[in-house]
């Protein structure tokens, strides 16, 4: 008897799910999301943090770009150009069920979650404003101007802060080196209220911030004034304090990406004129290049063995259902 009524709770679980969607599945160890155009057109891509079982999660003609995990990586959301309009969509971890996020189509990109998955921020390019929206109701709050090349946004681990970098337009005609302007680190709480400029040092043109898991860093990538001049990456201490290169000077090193475990970073390199992924491990500085294939871009990494508690039990209860059998 109760082997029958479990072949019916098995039936009506398949009736179930050919009407309804499955929950989106997170993955089960450690992966890293980026866009590449090594198949001829920028897509978005999957693999393990050490570069191998590389797995392609979309295919469209207007190309994919800049992907984030969402915190429990159940899904990814990215930017895209197949309306005609770059724009933001959401997919599922494994690359299916891909919506677009607005009904408007506006020209939105660098998207960034909270930590508790309720919010993103992003970039209205168009504007050169920071905008936040809630990811039920997709309601667009207006947070701050980064200027005509500022934005990458990131948010901090506790949710209480937003860093961008904010990119004045140049004053135009031959300067002095010394007129240029710094781009720097905005520090800002998600409502607009609290504001905090870092610039560690004069004329430093910050890009692409990204938080320690512990929130108490943040690395960035230096994008230099000076023609033929390479940039790196960086760290500092989230109060402006201590910067220090962490990627050789020089290299060309740009769009660093914090590991979840805190002890690595990831980031873009020039090799033979084709941007490849490679990783550091911060103890040692021992470097590791990942990708090889193409062009590679927008590394964002998740590992379900380094979340938070409260997290590993949201995705619990909210992914995952176990059927308990009676004996």
């Amino acid at each position: 008897m109760k082997l029958t009524s479990a072949l019916c709770l098995l039936v009506l679980l398949q009736l179930f799910y050919g009407v309804f969607p499955v929950y989106a599945k997170a993955p089960e160890t450690a992966k890293i999301v980026f866009s590449s155009n090594r198949d001829g057109n920028m897509e978005i891509y999957l693999m393990n943090p050490d570069g191998s079982e590389v797995i392609r999660l979309t295919n469209h003609p207007m190309g994919d770009h800049d992907p984030v995990w969402s915190p429990t990586g159940e899904q990814i959301l990215f930017v895209s150009y197949r309306d005609g309009v770059r724009d933001l969509y959401l997919m599922n971890a494994d690359g299916r069920n891909v919506e677009k996020v607005f009904k408007r189509t506006i020209d939105r990109s660098e998207p960034a979650w909270s930590p508790d998955g309720k919010r993103f921020a992003y970039l209205r390019y168009n504007e050169a404003t920071l905008y936040i929206a809630d990811i039920n109701k997709r309601q667009e709050i207006p947070v701050a101007k980064v200027g005509k090349f500022g934005g990458y946004p990131a948010w901090s681990p506790d949710g209480e802060t937003i860093a961008f970098t904010f990119g004045p337009k140049a004053p135009k005609g031959p300067k002095p080196i010394g007129d240029l302007p710094g781009y720097p680190l905005i520090l800002i709480s998600p409502q607009g209220q609290k504001r905090k400029e870092i610039l560690p040092k004069p004329l430093l043109r910050l890009t692409r911030p990204t938080w320690s898991p512990s929130g108490d860093q943040i690395a960035f990538a230096e994008d230099p004034w000076l023609i033929g001049e390479k940039g790196t990456i960086y760290v500092v201490n989230s109060d402006g304090s201590g910067m220090k290169a962490v990627v050789p000077k020089g290299s060309d090193a740009d769009r660093p990406a914090w590991s979840p475990r805190g002890d690595e970073i990831i980031y873009n390199q020039d090799v033979d004129n084709q941007k490849q992924l490679f990783k550091i491990t911060l103890s040692n500085r021992r470097t590791m290049q990942i990708t090889h294939n193409g062009g590679n871009w927008d590394a964002d990494w998740f590992d379900p063995a380094a979340l938070p508690v409260t997290l590993q039990s949201q995705l619990l209860t909210t992914t995952w259902g176990e059927l308990k059998w009676e004996e």
